[in-house]
């Protein structure tokens, strides 16, 4: 059956993707310097690969919104539309964001409410790898 299709879906150093549709594409939009973000937001032509992809500016910023206040951008069935992804930022010293740790998974294995269940993980897994290059996260008031 189809259900046994096996699908390859593998990202390569120097691949590009789209800022708009991705997960990790949305974690560096959201957590990059305002005046960048408007910049990159003003170049994206937001083209739309299924139908759920963000296809307008004012979509994508309110979906930033969500990804700064989560700390995580999610894409879910927006790129490809048997794949949801999850992101979240690394940050180094200064707490600048340099890179994202994305997970994906296809919609066959994991539903994209089991994949974003997993959040905190993720966040844990970019805090260490953050912390282990010099980035000291500020105190959470208790």
């Amino acid at each position: 059956t189809e259900d046994h299709v096996p699908i390859r879906l593998a990202a390569r150093a120097g691949d590009h993707a789209p800022l708009h549709c991705t997960a990790a594409g949305k974690v560096f939009l959201a957590f990059a310097p305002p005046a960048r973000r408007d910049e990159l937001l003003g170049q994206i032509t937001y083209d739309k690969y299924t139908e759920y992809t963000l296809t307008s500016r004012q979509q994508v910023e309110r979906d930033l919104l969500l990804t700064q206040a989560r700390g995580y951008g999610t894409a879910l069935r927006e790129e490809f539309l048997q794949i949801t992804g999850m992101a979240a930022p690394v940050r180094d010293e200064k707490g600048d964001v340099i890179a994202a740790v994305s997970l994906w998974s296809l919609d066959r294995d994991a539903s994209p409410e089991a994949v974003i269940a997993r959040a905190g993980d993720l966040l844990d897994g970019v805090k260490r790898i953050s912390q282990q290059i010099g980035w000291a996260p500020e105190e959470e008031e208790a």
